[in-house]
């Protein structure tokens, strides 16, 4: 593994190495908390599509985590991102068709996105489950 130790940062992925289902890996709280106070800090990823970065975050604190919303990275965060930016740069309105299920609208919405089935400037797909039917594309 080496030294791991000369690091200031860490970026972790959620499912399988924070948690499984509903349950905490063994001491990983302990661990995290503990390198929070001798200074690092802490990235944490997922490539779920079915929640918000809110409603992740609600979920590792019912677990007993101690993380901040803003320490989250998901695909769905990812691409309201890309789609503000890139509204912005064509100097227009960031109206999304956004194709999931679960409460990923509200990373969308927080940053002021338009959620619309009408003319979207951008299309987002994700885990859309019975949604997703060749006619609603």
């Amino acid at each position: 593994m080496g030294n791991i130790l000369g690091r200031r940062s860490f970026v972790i992925d959620l499912e399988g190495t924070l948690y499984v289902g509903n349950s905490p890996i063994e001491g990983i709280r302990e661990t995290i908390e503990c390198l929070r106070k001798k200074g690092y800090r802490f990235r944490f990823v997922t490539n779920t599509t079915r929640r918000s970065r809110k409603s992740l975050c609600e979920k590792l604190h019912k677990l007993g985590f101690n993380l901040f919303e803003g320490e989250i990275f998901s695909a769905p965060v990812s691409a309201a991102h890309y789609c503000k930016k890139h509204a912005e740069g064509l100097n227009c309105e960031a109206r999304c068709f956004l194709l999931t299920t679960g409460d990923t609208y509200l990373d969308f919405t927080s940053l002021g996105i338009s959620l619309t089935e009408e003319n979207p400037r951008f299309v987002v797909v994700g885990d859309a489950g019975e949604k997703f039917t060749g006619l609603r594309i």
